[in-house]
Parts: C-alpha cells; structure tokens; sequence
C-alpha cells in the first residue's frame, strides 16, 4: 500500500454518513487532509481554492443538482484540476444516460457502491502506479507545452513499446495544439487503418471540417456512426457540419439522437436548444 499522508483528498456526496464512513476508510490508510462536500457547486468552489490530489464524486447527488460527470467537465473546463490528480466517480447507478456521459469526460476509474477499505485501497494503489508511469505527460499537459508531451510519449514508448497504445491519444491532442495539420491527419489515418477507434474518427472528423473539407468531414462522420452508433461526439460533428451545409433540420435531428443518448451533458443540450430555436422548434428548443 502506497503512502498517502502528504496527500490531500476531496469527498463529494450528498449523504454525511458515507461521507463519513469514507474519511474514516482514508483515515486508516494514513489521510490527514480530508475535506468534503455536499454539493458539486460546493466542490467546484472548493477546487478554485485549492487543488486536490485525489477527487472521490459520488455520480447522483439529487435531483435539480449538477451530477458528478457534469462537476468533472466543469472542473475540465475551467482547468480546477490538474492532469496529476486522480478523479474517482463513486456511484451505485448503471444506467446508459451515465455511462455514456463518461464517455464525454472519462473519470480516472469508477468505485461501485459499497465498498470497503482494502477494495478503496488497492484502487487507490493503482491508480496511483498508473499516474507516476504517466506523470512526465501529465506534467506537461498541466505547463500546457504539447512539444514536451510529445517528446514524454516518445520516452516512455522507448522505455517499454507495450505502453504505445496508451500514448495514441496524448500524441493526438499534441499534434492538434500544435497546429501541425498534416501531421496530425497522418497520424490519425494510420490509427484508424489499424484499429477504428470513436475518439480517432472524432478528431480526424473536426480536423476535416476545420480545413474545409465539409464533404469529407460529413461522409467520415456518417461511416464513424455505423461502427460506433452509441458514441455522442460523433452525433455532434456530424450536427456542425449539416449547420455548416444549411441542413439545419437534420443537424437538429442529429443533436437530439445525440441528447437522447447522453442526456446529462449541459452543453449539448444547449447546442440543441440554439438549433431548435433557430428551426421554430419552440417545444424541443424550450424543453431542452
């Protein structure tokens, strides 16, 4: 077991009693620094003041109040948590609406309700193991210096090839905040002729658009669909790019597949209520 007494930890759950069997579960495995929270308004308040290694959200936390998938994309968003801290979803729920968000912003790992002290341990263990593995990555995402990223890939890779699948995405994101078009296309044709994956078909579809190549864009974003029909990123490229063509009815036909889907992401959602306004849906625009 790894030490954790220099570490700080934020617990988010709307019930005092699992909060306090949790700080009681860290406690034994040598926490000082515990705080918590009721709310994920009060957890995003908490992380502008103060960055946390370790994030235990609970996913449900009432209704009328923002869920753990939104706090993690809000505390993305505003950069409030570091590539170095470890975010854990703690939920008892499996429903598709929930599962799918992660796709959105992928947690660190999820815990299933009820749980014990050695089984919050050892995930705990490794998730920490996987992060220092990481960590010249995360450092450099968090300095926001993609050529660092792309030189840690680089390094890590040599030192063992079984991690090159791992790095595709960071190598990706890197090439993409670079402005190195051609490079980046390349690279991600290259992903997808040896294994389609969403998140690959996703960026190559917004680099196409980017670069004007709106036919392309859509025609990519359609066969991503056929492979892939349950991903909502997809949904969202294919809606921009219909806007971008003037069918901004079947954009908002796309949209509402993708809202139906992942129902629980705050800015699709108000994608979708800007479109339908604009098409005189009153009814889906005002229910979204």
């Amino acid at each position: 077991m790894l030490a954790y007494h220099q570490k700080n930890f934020l617990i988010v759950d709307d019930f005092s009693d699992f909060r306090s069997s949790v700080r009681s579960m860290l406690r034994e495995l040598g926490v000082k620094d515990i705080d918590t929270a009721d709310t994920g308004e009060q957890a995003l308040r908490m992380c502008a003041q103060k960055r946390y290694d370790f994030i235990l959200q609970d996913y449900h936390l009432g209704d009328g109040k923002k869920n753990g998938q939104q706090v993690l994309e809000d505390l993305m968003v505003d950069k409030l948590i570091s590539h170095e801290s470890v975010f854990v979803m703690v939920t008892a729920e499996t429903s598709q609406a929930m599962v799918l968000s992660a796709l959105e912003h992928e947690p660190d790992a999820y815990l299933t309700k009820p749980f014990n002290r050695s089984g919050l341990a050892q995930r705990l263990d490794r998730l920490v193991q996987r992060k220092n593995l990481l960590k010249p990555i995360m450092q450099a995402l968090d300095r926001g210096k993609p050529t660092e990223v792309l030189a840690a890939c680089a390094a890590l890779c040599k030192q063992d090839p079984r991690f090159t699948p791992l790095c595709l995405k960071y190598r990706a994101d890197a090439l993409r905040d670079l402005n190195q078009h051609e490079a980046l296309e390349k690279f991600l044709n290259a992903i997808l002729a040896d294994r389609p994956l969403p998140w690959a078909y996703a960026m190559l579809g917004r680099l196409l658009f980017k670069r004007g190549q709106v036919k392309h864009a859509q025609g990519l974003y359609e066969t991503a669909l056929k492979a892939f029909p349950m991903m909502p990123a997809l949904y969202d490229g294919l809606a921009d790019v219909l806007v971008a063509q003037g069918d901004a009815k079947r954009a908002q036909s796309v949209l509402e597949e993708a809202v139906r889907l992942s129902p629980l992401a705050v800015r699709r959602q108000s994608q979708l209520g800007k479109l339908a306004l604009a098409n005189e849906d009153f009814e889906t625009s005002s229910r979204a």
